[in-house]
């Protein structure tokens, strides 16, 4: 019997809370780590810039995530291994003998381990901002921001893929670190090795992919340009169909 729309976005919503709570100790942690940072980093440019107002476009973005984006991956990897530990240990054998589909149960899991991490990450940065000084929202370059979180979003979103293929809390987080540290940085050295100054990479599909997959890995070492983020989304929403579609359909769990 074919399940209508409203009956599947009753059964996400009241599935949320139980999801929620299972990610909810990594949410707080997160917040209490990376809030504070924020926060110091963004009374140290208003301080600056009114003892010297010519300093120039204020803070860089990529400094300000690249001292908490490490935290927000690990939360993303922790959430991910949590939903994976979940297809092995019983758990998701339990909460799929109610009355819940297979999609609606792991979109569930999708949208608190990606979507509710992401938007409370973003949500630690623009609540210092408006509260400690709103005029540097127009000094405050956004780019790298914006392009690091969307590269953590769409790796988490692969992650997410393949844990429900690979299963299990271990290899989640083997995976989760290969996928935001060992792979990316391994395709810098060879990257490095292709980059020629001045006239770009020796090879245009190692450039493709690269800066497709990892734009702000490639911005800050190659200098991407800005078109790529287009494809990166595009790689995000493959995953999250891929993922609805498996779990329709091939999702086995014990």
């Amino acid at each position: 019997m074919r399940r209508s729309l409203g009956s599947n976005l009753r059964e996400i919503k009241v599935y949320q809370g139980y999801v929620h709570r299972n990610v909810l100790l990594s949410l707080i942690i997160t917040m209490l780590i990376v809030v504070p940072i924020h926060a110091f980093l963004l009374i140290g440019e208003s301080a600056s810039i009114k003892v010297n107002p010519r300093m120039s476009a204020g803070i860089q973005g990529s400094i300000l995530i690249g001292l908490t984006s490490f935290i927000l991956s690990l939360t993303l990897i922790f959430a991910i291994a949590t939903f994976s530990e979940e297809l092995v240990n019983g758990g998701a054998l339990l909460a799929l003998s109610h009355p819940i589909s297979r999609t609606s149960y792991v979109l569930s899991w999708m949208i608190a381990s990606l979507v509710t991490t992401t938007l409370i990450y973003l949500l630690s940065i623009w609540a210092p901002l408006l509260i400690i000084d709103p005029d540097l929202l127009q000094t405050m370059e956004f780019y790298n921001v914006v392009i690091k979180i969307l590269e953590l979003f769409e790796v988490g979103s692969v992650l997410q893929l393949l844990s429900m293929l690979l299963k299990g809390r271990g290899k989640a987080i083997l995976l989760g670190l290969a996928l935001y540290y060992f792979i990316p940085i391994t395709l810098m050295f060879f990257g490095a090795l292709l980059f020629v100054p001045g006239a770009g990479f020796r090879s245009n599909l190692f450039m493709d992919a690269f800066f497709s997959i990892y734009p702000s890995y490639s911005t800050i070492f190659f200098g991407g340009s800005a078109p790529y983020w287009i494809n990166t989304v595009a790689i995000a929403a493959t995953a999250w169909v891929l993922s609805l579609i498996y779990a329709k359909y091939k999702m086995e769990v014990s």
